[in-house]
């Protein structure tokens, strides 16, 4: 069997390690999450986790791996060019030299590097993989029920869901059944709470020294979609600037979406608004009034209560809207399959929503 070389990325905690490693476990693959250090140090750890030697350069490394190891899976892989940019060289060298039927697997967390890495053609990595993987958060059905078998009624699953999205590693934060004002405390603003630095630890680490912007744009979007007029108002960016920062927060790192008009489709009249539910709560509430949560959090919880009702309507709108998006495509869908004289017969329809 030959070779190939697959990359899978999505944001954190949505379950790409376990999947994996579900996937290869007993094949013997070869693991290693890479971490942020000196790339000596880099350089040594990774010989050390297979040889009781070190190699010192990259490209003889790479080989030697792919000789050994049928399936080599490399964890946040976009880790490698942050420490040394000339370590994806080395890695294409090694890759267009291997002539193993090696499998190689890469998974990523930050969408924007990972994208840079394998999609710029200006970068050694571009048009060297097979696939191309996204891996995506729970669907609304598949949330929901994970949120009943924790014994929530459907109003309270949906409730959650409209705060934390579906992504795995969030819901299973809910598993212990509580009011949600509780469940709010313990999880965003408590002093040990793990959600109140998570949007902020993996955002800055995504924008980079730019991240003041993006969060500044964010926070006018939190909570209503916003026109480009509004938000400029809002951040006090310039238009020309905002627009860029927009593209990118809409097309690399897949944050925010871009809505027309019912009645027009100008550029002028396009809403901009946040598609990930929990960077929507994080920046409604924490960011915002990230002083009251460290200097009263008592205060903050009953304030955020007090808005709580009005966000999730708002939230529940934005559900609906997406399977209305959804229904519309597969209408369309079926439509066109009906003109093509093809007979089919659904017995149950799955909408990822």
């Amino acid at each position: 069997m030959a070779g190939w070389f697959n990359v899978i990325y999505g944001r954190r905690r949505i379950g790409k390690t376990t999947l994996i490693k579900r996937a290869f476990e007993g094949l013997g693959a070869f693991y290693y999450y890479v971490e942020v250090m000196k790339e000596e140090t880099l350089l040594r750890e990774l010989s050390f986790t297979f040889l009781k030697a070190f190699y010192t350069d990259w490209f003889n490394l790479f080989s030697a791996i792919f000789e050994r190891y049928e399936y080599v899976i490399f964890d946040e892989f976009q880790n490698f060019y942050k420490v040394s940019p000339n370590i994806m060289y080395a890695l294409q060298h090694a890759w267009d030299e291997n002539t193993h039927d090696t499998k190689l697997i890469v998974l990523g967390s930050y969408v924007g590097l990972m994208k840079n890495i394998f999609i710029d053609e200006k970068m050694p990595l571009f048009g060297r993989s097979d696939n191309v993987i996204k891996i995506k958060e729970f669907t609304l059905k598949d949330s929901i029920a994970m949120l009943q078998d924790f014994g929530y009624t459907m109003q309270e699953a949906i409730q959650i869901y409209a705060i934390v999205g579906g992504i795995p590693r969030y819901l299973w934060l809910f598993e212990r059944k509580a009011p949600l004002s509780e469940l709010i405390y313990d999880i965003f603003i408590d002093d040990f709470a793990p959600l109140k630095e998570e949007a902020r630890n993996i955002l800055i680490t995504e924008f980079g020294s730019e991240h003041k912007s993006y969060f500044s744009i964010l926070q006018a979007l939190s909570g209503s979609s916003k026109s480009l007029a509004e938000i400029t108002e809002q951040t006090g960016i310039e238009k020309t600037k905002l627009s860029k920062y927009l593209i990118e927060l809409s097309d690399i790192y897949e944050i925010v979406s871009r809505e027309s008009s019912v009645y027009s489709s100008t550029s002028k009249n396009y809403k901009y608004a946040i598609r990930d539910y929990y960077y929507n709560f994080f920046f409604k509430f924490i960011y915002k009034d990230y002083s009251l949560v460290e200097f009263d959090p008592k205060k903050a919880i009953e304030l955020f209560m007090g808005k709580l009702n009005n966000f999730l309507e708002l939230q529940f709108e934005s559900i609906c809207k997406r399977l209305k998006r959804i229904l519309k495509r597969l209408v369309s869908f079926l439509k066109k399959l009906a003109n093509t004289g093809v007979k089919y017969h659904t017995r149950r329809a799955s909408l990822t929503i």
